[in-house]
């Protein structure tokens, strides 16, 4: 086990990612690897390094093959020597408080999907990230869910005439902003943070990219999996609300 660990981490300083997902990148659908290195060098010399050598071929061989099909999904990174600095994959982006795919985001999944349809021997690992514009989102939508029912139980005509009674009711001391949105927005400002609905929120999210991918696109329902360790639902300074997506080999 650590030898295995120890000959991955030098793939990493050697090539620029994990062996594991090297492999499974440049494995076909018949699970075998084809390619020929370009190496040169002479025995004679002392100096002559076969191993390192074939790493330097390697790292060579992966930056092409990789970066034609990747360039469609998102950014390969290089690093100063030229190697495989990081692979970073454009995530999933939704408005702020939904967990809908937007018709500008379908461009990027079906490209995931043939991508993944090119790799059989990787997976997606899927991480939420919610940000404080959902947090704005759902506390707009909080208040408005209550001032619906605030109006239909007084049986008042309108938001307006509801916003008025809310305010004497609720706020006797306080003058009500002038604006319709402007008082919607002072309520929202003292909502508190809607845990459970952006709990909610990123199970919707995960879901809804997972069904896209499985049932809409064909993608293997194996191959487009949660991450283990979900990062907090606590909310994110800017941005958009989204997915993200990590490349791993399929058995690991």
């Amino acid at each position: 086990m650590a030898k295995s660990s120890a000959t991955s981490d030098e793939a990493k300083r050697k090539i620029g990612v994990p062996l594991g997902l090297a492999v499974a990148l440049l494995k076909d659908s018949d699970g075998d690897i084809d390619f020929s290195l370009p190496l040169t060098g002479t025995l004679s010399d002392k100096n002559f390094n076969w191993g390192e050598l074939i790493w330097a071929g390697v790292k060579q061989v992966l930056t092409k093959v990789l970066l034609s099909p990747f360039s469609a999904v998102g950014r390969l990174f290089k690093g100063g020597d030229d190697s495989v600095d990081r692979l970073e994959v454009d995530p999933v982006t939704f408005a702020p408080g939904s967990a809908v795919i937007a018709p500008s985001t379908e461009a990027q999944l079906t490209k995931l999907a043939e991508f993944l349809r090119r790799s059989p021997n990787i997976k997606l690992s899927l991480a939420p990230v919610v940000t404080q514009a959902d947090v704005t989102s759902l506390k707009d939508q909080e208040v408005a869910a209550r001032l619906e029912a605030f109006r239909q139980a007084e049986r008042l005509p309108d938001l307006a005439a509801a916003l008025r009674a809310y305010y004497t009711q609720h706020f006797p001391d306080t003058a009500p902003p002038k604006t319709t949105e402007e008082q919607i927005a002072f309520l929202a400002g003292r909502e508190p943070v809607p845990e459970a609905r952006l709990a909610a929120l990123v199970e919707r999210r995960l879901a809804a990219t997972r069904e896209n991918l499985v049932a809409a696109r064909g993608i293997a329902e194996a191959r487009v999996v949660a991450a283990e360790a979900r990062p907090p639902t606590a909310p994110v300074d800017g941005g958009q609300g989204r997915v993200e997506f990590t490349i791993v080999a399929a058995d690991g």
